[in-house]
């Protein structure tokens, strides 16, 4: 009977043991990144935005030439 509850004990012990190293960020560091990635953001939205109308423009031009 032993045999059966010991790997199931030496398991959760070893996820305790894990569960202990987690090291959540401070709240300073949430709000860095978290201010990095939407100003990534925001720049990817206006440079798509900006390639995406000379690319249209483009087409237009071509189009109304042709």
């Amino acid at each position: 009977m032993k045999k059966i509850f010991k790997p199931i004990v030496g398991y959760f012990q070893s996820v305790v043991s894990e569960v202990k190293k987690i090291s959540f960020p401070t709240k300073k560091q949430v709000i860095t990144d978290s201010t990095v990635v939407l100003g990534v953001i925001i720049v990817s939205i206006i440079l798509i935005g900006l390639f995406d109308g000379a690319v249209s423009q483009l087409i237009k031009d071509l189009v109304l030439k042709g």
